[in-house]
């Protein structure tokens, strides 16, 4: 939504102003998306650590290796390793969506380097032929 209210607000903009726009609102994103992400892996390495601890020095005495295992494949383990990997994944979306703007950018820069040569050419008389 942000993206389209982006291009809303430069609706009668250049092309590039509309890419600066969207690339602005993904670099916020990415910043929300960047905590996120850094936020649910720590959540999830630190229930891990705790859990293993836990099992380790309980009335078990499981080994360490087993009470990891066992932190990691429970249903906890499980939903904190998901919220992680999918912070993950949006984290890296939104870099290539911004890589792809940066990409776009430069194309239209280069679109309009072409263009005013191809007017200078056409301005100074140039017909192409030799």
């Amino acid at each position: 939504m942000a993206l389209v209210n982006a291009v809303g607000r430069t609706l009668l903009g250049a092309y590039g102003d509309q890419l600066a726009a969207m690339r602005f609102e993904v670099v916020a994103a990415l910043q929300a998306a960047g905590e996120a992400y850094a936020t649910a892996r720590t959540d999830y390495e630190a229930y891990v650590d705790r859990e293993t601890v836990r099992l380790v020095v309980g009335a078990d005495k499981v080994a360490r290796t087993l009470a990891e295992q066992m932190a990691r494949a429970s249903d906890k383990g499980y939903e904190l390793k998901l919220a992680f990997l999918l912070a993950e994944k949006r984290d890296q979306f939104l870099r290539k969506l911004l890589d792809a703007f940066a990409a776009a950018g430069e194309n239209h820069r280069t679109s309009r380097a072409d263009q005013r040569a191809a007017d200078r050419m056409h301005a100074q008389g140039y017909t192409g032929a030799s």
